[in-house]
């Protein structure tokens, strides 16, 4: 075991399970950013369930409660846990136990670690919101303009509306009143990005909103990402991102 301390980050390399257990409860006790490294199986329950078998992964918990376990492909978490969770590590049995709970809906997701690589802990001073400045914001000014873009009826409610998880593109009403999240994006598409609007129509029908409709606004969809928006009862919608090259106007005409 190996400690290595650099300036407000703590690194903890090849420690004991004891040792690492120690380290991570330091780490949450002290409202930082935690992460373990090493090999694990995750369970989670709540409004579904899900199973991920053994494997090496990358476990984060950030000051606000939010959990999210990586494995070594895909930029999406494979499995989260939302801001506000608590967050608890324990041994059991030589092995190494992370739980985080919610209660809004409740929730519980168990990491267990039989052998870890490496752990981190540190405070970030980062207080700066995210200024969009690509085309996906071109997207949303557009259907800001012109609801209809959408669909005839459609009204726009709030852009950048926060959720459990991450900030809804567009939040708006249908021509019946019905709740509709639609997520942009300036690019060909595929099943990673449905699953990414499934959490956030998931978690409003976990909310009471049982009617609330998720599309998804991109101009192009794979077959993949096609197969998963008809499986998780999702919308696509064709669409073009806005071009604001120098070398030529557009106009509404155009869109």
């Amino acid at each position: 075991m190996e400690m290595d301390r650099r300036g407000k980050t703590e690194v903890l390399e090849d420690p004991g399970l004891e040792d690492a257990a120690e380290f991570l409860r330091t780490g949450l006790s002290g409202h930082g950013l935690v992460v373990v490294v090493g090999a694990c199986e995750v369970e989670y329950s709540g409004r579904a369930s899900s199973y991920l078998g053994g494997g090496e992964r990358v476990l984060m918990v950030k000051p606000d409660g939010s959990l999210l376990v990586h494995q070594n492909r895909s930029s999406d978490p494979v499995n989260w846990q939302p801001p506000g969770s608590s967050t608890e590590v324990k041994l059991e049995d030589d092995v190494l136990v992370v739980e985080s709970r919610s209660n809004a809906p409740p929730e519980v997701l168990t990491a267990w670690f039989t052998d870890v690589h490496a752990a981190t802990a540190c405070r970030l001073v980062d207080g700066v919101d995210l200024e969009i400045r690509q085309k996906e914001r071109d997207m949303q000014e557009r259907i800001e303009r012109d609801p209809s873009v959408v669909e005839e009826g459609f009204r726009v409610v709030e852009t950048e509306r926060e959720s459990s998880y991450g900030r809804i593109d567009v939040f708006g009403r249908d021509s019946e009143g019905r709740p509709v999240i639609v997520e942009l994006k300036r690019k060909q598409v595929g099943a990673e990005t449905v699953d990414q609007l499934g959490r956030y129509v998931e978690d409003y029908r976990g909310r009471g909103y049982d009617d609330v409709r998720g599309i998804l606004a991109a101009p192009g969809l794979s077959d993949g990402g096609q197969a998963r928006i008809e499986d998780r009862d999702l919308e696509y919608l064709e669409l073009e991102p806005v071009d604001r090259s120098p070398e030529r106007e557009t106009t509404l005409d155009e869109f």
